[in-house]
């Protein structure tokens, strides 16, 4: 694959223009776009509709993997706005509890709940005039999905516990990893936010959608890291610069620039390169692909009287099916090390319809049929 698509050719003219200073957007450049790096046709397209919305207050979903810019994306917006000069406020709506979201994006008044001892401005009261920008937007619960919806049409919203309306003249920008339109199927989404949010939608992509920016970007991490470090590291070395291309990067811009970092640390003082020995260990020794689990087989290879034992248990084969689920959604977490924002991910599903199946398996786990059982001789 890398021998059509990216000849040894390239890559040696790749590794002669690293040393070339002449070559290197000027740091005035790359702040005018935000951070943002690429020559391909990919990123420019993505880089054109941001300076033709921008001049709007259009509210726009960006949707793209983990990993590849959309807060960038988000930031360029704004930056080259006319609310530029004002807040941009940023929200991880999968990050905060559910129960302290509300009070987070709306703030509340004194009194509102237990602990509000004053009142609170929210994420949208800060923004005020500029742009709030609201990340993992598919992990919202549906009652704040309505709170969002409202702002969102009539521009005003009350803090938790307050009567009063208070205007909101705010730019909303969201974005999501997950496919939304599946989760409104699901209901988990609400059709009319997903088209109050989707006005304009913006697509990020992958780090393996734009391959070929991957020598840019990688000369922009390495000269940001080895001007922090003081070491005079240039570029990647050919070999390096080769396995980098091989690489699938699930991790997107955000893994590469980890790799590059991790490069120039571990490299001399004196090193102007990056070897493939400086590169972390999926770059040096990528495993094969490993096959999906044929499940037919599976339950073909099941001892018969264990099965049907299982279903005489449990109750259903509905019973049996949900704590199959479990098992499954309990070894991703643990493989993710007990990240379950990944795992949820992993799965396909948010991290809010994880904690609650935990709730829900938990309360199972403790109910009156199986706390008898345990107390049985």
């Amino acid at each position: 694959m890398i021998a059509t698509a990216y000849p040894c050719m390239m890559i040696r003219n790749v590794v002669l223009e690293q040393g070339n200073v002449h070559l290197k957007k000027k740091p005035s450049e790359q702040h005018n776009l935000g951070g943002m790096v690429g020559s391909s046709k990919a990123m420019q397209d993505v880089l054109a509709l941001i300076r033709t919305i921008s001049g709007s207050d259009a509210t726009v979903l960006i949707s793209g993997e983990t990993g590849c810019g959309k807060e960038l994306a988000a930031r360029l917006i704004h930056q080259l706005s006319k609310r530029g000069h004002r807040r941009f406020v940023t929200v991880n709506c999968g990050a905060i509890p559910e129960a302290l979201l509300e009070s987070e994006l709306f703030g509340h008044e004194r009194g509102a709940f237990t602990g509000a001892v004053s009142q609170a401005k929210g994420k949208f009261e800060l923004a005020e005039g500029g742009t709030i920008f609201l990340d993992e937007v598919g992990d919202l619960p549906p009652p704040v999905q309505v709170k969002l919806l409202r702002v969102l049409q009539e521009k005003e919203f009350p803090r938790v516990g307050g009567t009063a309306d208070i205007k909101a003249d705010i730019r909303v920008i969201a974005a999501t990893n997950q496919n939304l339109e599946a989760m409104m199927e699901r209901n988990q989404f609400r059709h009319d936010l997903y088209y109050r949010l989707n006005v304009i939608p913006l697509y990020v992509p992958s780090l393996r959608e734009r391959l070929e920016d991957l020598p840019e970007l990688a000369r922009h991490f390495i000269t940001r890291y080895a001007d922090r470090t003081g070491k005079p590291i240039q570029g990647l070395t050919p070999e390096a610069l080769n396995l980098c291309f091989s690489y699938t990067w699930p991790g997107n811009i955000r893994e590469l620039e980890n790799a590059m970092e991790r490069g120039v640390i571990l490299a001399s003082e004196h090193c102007t390169f990056i070897t493939r020995d400086l590169l972390p260990p999926a770059l040096r020794d990528p495993a094969l692909p490993t096959p999906a689990l044929d499940l037919t087989a599976l339950v073909t290879r099941m001892d018969w009287a264990s099965l049907l034992q299982s279903l005489r248990q449990t109750g259903s084969l509905t019973n049996v099916l949900a704590r199959l689920e479990w098992a499954i959604t309990n070894r991703v977490v643990a493989e993710y090390g007990g990240n379950k924002s990944r795992a949820a991910r992993a799965l396909g599903r948010t991290y809010r319809w994880l904690r609650k199946l935990e709730s829900e398996m938990s309360d199972q786990d403790t109910s009156p049929t199986e706390q008898n059982r345990s107390s049985e001789p």
